[in-house]
């Protein structure tokens, strides 16, 4: 049985209303796509981009939203997206490229992420917060530039995929 389907990075500027036969799907990766319209039927859960959140806003109430890449030139936006994060219950959540300045603390109160990916951001060292993801059960710490891993990473102890840290 498909649980996930990844259609990211291609030209898509709609989904085919014939999506909803995949209603069995844990999440639909869509992202990087210029879609303008959603079909009016059920969707699986979606994984977004914020490009796509500003596109399809008004179509997305109502939806479930399995994950959201925030990227890097929405860093500044007038939408808060961790806010956002927060409250609709999203899961996944993908913060690469970004200045490592620029990831703000709230990042750490999402205790409901279950997927976090912070590569390619010249992260220099892991605040000790992290250890309060305690759903996590995968980090993607790699391209960074840390100088080494802090004890309390192994508070961490639901994750299953692995960590990567180059």
């Amino acid at each position: 049985m498909l649980c996930s389907l990844d259609i990211s990075n291609h030209a898509l500027d709609s989904l085919p209303k014939e999506m909803e036969r995949l209603a069995g799907l844990e999440y639909l990766d869509v992202r990087r796509n210029p879609i303008r319209r959603l079909p009016d039927v059920p969707l699986p859960p979606l994984i977004i981009d914020t490009q796509q959140w500003r596109q399809l806003r008004g179509r997305l109430e109502g939806r479930a939203i399995f994950g959201l890449q925030i990227l890097p030139e929405d860093r500044g936006s007038d939408i808060d997206f961790f806010s956002e994060v927060e409250k609709r219950g999203i899961l996944w959540l993908s913060l690469t490229g970004v200045p490592q300045i620029w990831i703000p603390d709230v990042l750490w109160r999402l205790e409901q992420l279950t997927y976090l990916d912070l590569s390619r951001n010249q992260l220099l060292a892991l605040p000790e917060s992290i250890g309060q993801l305690q759903h996590l059960n995968h980090l993607d710490l790699s391209n960074n530039r840390l100088l080494e891993l802090p004890e309390f990473i192994s508070q961490l102890q639901p994750l299953t995929s692995s960590m990567s840290v180059n």
